[in-house]
């Protein structure tokens, strides 16, 4: 049986505009009445994005003497939605090809008036990847005779979106610190899906690794404004895993100075009528645990320290290659004098100590975050030395 889809005449009060045909339409049997429109707003619900996103509310008032849906969507017959908004980023998310170029409505319930003449409204889910300016381009309605209309809508409302510059979710990572010695080991992230406002861990949320191809390179993800339950359903290994009761996600073994990325999606809506957006996203690095061995002696009232430090920063770019000399004042340690681990692993620093019959010193080889990567310190025997 084939479906009839009439491409007909498109009628905006007050305003001329261009037919712009369907490319899988037919040609029209019979003249048709079109449907008009007759107003349209856009509201953020949620300004500020609480929580990490908000729902804009989509309302359109239209007439159609042959009748329209009480439920407004065309994924029943042709497979593209009903509202159509062009995003224009203006806060940059991190890394900054994270952000969107369009918003879609596959669904909207009439909430007032008949059929003929109504009002009907959906909303759709955005976060930070669609902070900037929304704005409404063109309405797609399939009546009830199966004839479909498609409204542009120019200098269409727009809403101005902002928010937080993080996604709703965020990763926890579980794994115990790398020892880093020649860069060839591996490590096996372990994750904790996490909603970043408070804290309670995220189950069952389609997920992403590298190697499957998409997270490689994020762009494809984070500029599809929805992805559907069919596209998940045709195309299971995109998003092959998924969080578990408590939000744990085990990925698979990397190279620990490998570059691989992993991303979450939020579902909403129900049924037939979900959708999924980006929720979550990040860089895999494993936390490094720095390790140092440091030799003391004195020259002309110096105190010198040497040694070596992993991973040497020409194997291993961990978090943060500064290194201090400590003396302990009392029962404080305090810092002296501080270098920085040189490519090779080796370092020196010189403490011009006053003068003493000795002093209680150490190496202390801090950790820190420098991006996505994050480094655990450590801290070395005390030794006395004599000035």
């Amino acid at each position: 049986m084939v479906r009839r889809v009439t491409v007909r005449p498109i009628a905006l009060t007050s305003v001329a505009l261009v037919v712009v045909p369907l490319a899988l339409a037919v040609p029209a049997v019979a003249e048709d009445s079109p449907t008009t429109l007759q107003g349209i707003t856009l509201v953020d619900t949620r300004p500020g994005m609480p929580g990490g996103y908000t729902e804009l509310r989509l309302s359109v008032e239209l007439s159609d003497p042959d009748g329209l849906p009480d439920v407004l969507t065309n994924f029943e017959t042709q497979d593209y939605p009903v509202g159509y908004a062009d995003v224009r980023s203006s806060t940059p998310t991190r890394p900054p090809d994270l952000h969107r170029t369009a918003l879609y409505w596959d669904r909207l319930d009439r909430t007032g008036g008949t059929s003929t003449s109504g009002t009907w409204t959906g909303t759709a889910a955005v976060t930070s990847v669609s902070t900037g300016t929304i704005t409404m381009t063109k309405i797609v309605v399939t009546d009830q005779t199966d004839a479909t209309t498609t409204v542009p809508v120019p200098d269409g409302p727009a809403v101005e979106v902002s928010g937080p510059a993080s996604l709703p979710w965020a990763y926890e990572v579980l794994n115990a610190p790398v020892k880093v010695v020649t860069g060839s080991e591996r490590w096996t992230p372990s994750l904790r899906l996490v909603r970043r406002d408070d804290g309670t861990p995220v189950a069952s949320a389609f997920s992403a690794a590298t190697p499957s191809g998409i997270v490689d390179t994020p762009y494809w993800i984070w500029s599809t404004t929805i992805v559907t339950p069919q596209f998940l359903a045709e195309y299971p290994s995109v998003f092959p895993l998924r969080s578990s009761s408590t939000g744990l996600l085990t990925l698979p073994t990397y190279g620990v100075s490998e570059t691989h990325f992993v991303g979450s999606l939020a579902g909403w809506g129900s049924g037939a009528r979900r959708y999924y957006t980006v929720a979550a996203n990040g860089r895999l690095e494993p936390p490094v645990k720095w390790q140092a061995r440091a030799d003391f002696s004195t020259s002309r009232g110096d105190v010198v320290m040497t040694g070596n430090a992993w991973p040497a920063p020409s194997v291993h770019a961990a978090a943060n290659p500064t290194i201090h000399l400590q003396r302990l004042v009392g029962r404080t340690w305090r810092t002296e004098a501080s270098s920085r681990v040189r490519a090779n692993g080796r370092f020196t620093v010189v403490w011009d100590a006053p003068p003493s019959s000795g002093y209680w010193v150490r190496a202390y080889k801090p950790g820190g975050v420098a991006g996505h990567a994050v480094s655990v310190g450590t801290i070395g025997p005390a030794t006395w030395v004599t000035p």
